[in-house]
């Protein structure tokens, strides 16, 4: 008895997804057919609508006139107190040691000369 009532559950789902498949084919078909009934109206409005005149053509562009040049930045006047520059070496140094002078024999001196 169970195996006949699986084989009548089978048979059933089976009915109902042909029945969902034929529903679903009849609402494609009549989906077709009124697309086509449109189609076939508006080819009909278009026969019988008169020729729309030509465009006219469009009118020229007339060319952009360049905006005038921007006036130059002003330049920067110079610096009054050349010290107060980035990187600029005065001769005052502030701190720190002043080391002896070193001396160099006379006999280096003299070879120094020799290739001078």
């Amino acid at each position: 008895k169970a195996t006949k009532a699986k084989a009548d559950e089978a048979a059933a789902k089976v009915k109902a997804d042909q029945k969902a498949a034929a529903e679903k084919k009849a609402i494609e078909a009549e989906k077709k057919a009124v697309a086509e009934e449109k189609a076939a109206e508006e080819q009909l409005a278009k026969d019988t609508a008169p020729a729309p005149a030509p465009a006219p053509a469009p009118a020229p562009v007339p060319k952009p006139v360049p905006a005038p040049a921007p006036k130059p930045a002003p330049t920067p006047a110079p610096a009054s107190s050349p010290s107060a520059g980035f990187g600029v070496v005065s001769g005052s140094a502030s701190g720190g040691k002043v080391l002896p002078k070193e001396e160099v024999s006379a006999d280096v001196l003299n070879m120094l000369k020799k290739y001078n």
